[in-house]
């Protein structure tokens, strides 16, 4: 297994593949300092577009992965491979329009502690909002994935 990974020439595949293999080791330090440390609500406004961006490539790139694949599998196809890409596209835009908007942090535990990790608010209109949003997110998902 090694030298067929490390050791081949670069490729997209081989270059997604890593990113879902080590850029979680990379990002988990990051996010669990964001969850698990005590901030105050100042540094949590700053950093909480950033926590919920760097999730983004978790989501994004094993489906680059099988993308590749899949395009493989059918012979290179250059049809293929624009409709693959259009279906990726419209993923890769809805992820980001769910996982990176801006939302509002949950003021009551900043409110009864003084400081807490930064957690989104999943309680009223705005938590409401996510939800559909993450909802469109994985319906994408799914009708890129479904077989006639």
């Amino acid at each position: 297994m090694r030298t067929k990974i490390y050791r081949s020439r670069w490729n997209l595949v081989k270059f997604f593949y890593l990113v879902c293999r080590y850029y979680p080791l990379a990002v988990w330090p990051f996010y669990i300092w964001t969850l698990v440390l005590d901030h105050d609500f100042q540094t949590c406004d700053k950093i909480y577009l950033y926590q919920q961006a760097s999730m983004l490539p978790l989501q994004i790139a094993p489906q680059c992965i099988l993308l590749l694949r899949a395009w493989a599998f059918t012979g290179k196809n250059k049809y293929v491979l624009c409709l693959f890409s259009a279906i990726f596209a419209c993923f890769v835009g809805v992820e980001a329009w769910a996982y990176a908007t801006p939302t509002t942090l949950n003021t009551q535990l900043f409110s009864l502690l003084g400081k807490s990790g930064c957690f989104r608010d999943a309680n009223g209109e705005k938590g409401l909002e996510k939800t559909r949003q993450i909802g469109v997110s994985l319906t994408v998902s799914l009708c890129g994935v479904h077989k006639n």
